[in-house]
């Protein structure tokens, strides 16, 4: 099971997450990082097999740096 928690406050987010990876019953790694740097501003924490899990995490982060380099500006947060 993968756990990914978030906090936000008045002036901090808060992230974290296991670092291990399991199948079934069986432990395959404990170094696994889930929480990955989109750019300079924004992280993104996501939970799932590690193919996926990283797959997801680099498209999202390339669609991020295409949205800047197509427009010259970093894309917001605000909601």
């Amino acid at each position: 099971m993968d756990v990914v928690i978030g906090l936000t406050g008045k002036d901090y987010v808060m992230c974290v997450a296991d670092m291990s990876s399991n199948r079934s019953i069986f432990t395959l790694k404990r170094d696994e990082e889930k929480i990955a740097m989109v750019d300079e501003h924004k992280f993104l924490a996501a939970g799932g097999d590690q193919a996926s899990r990283s797959t997801f995490v680099d498209y999202v982060s390339k669609n991020f740096a295409l949205g800047a380099l197509r427009t010259g500006l970093e894309l917001s947060t605000h909601a």
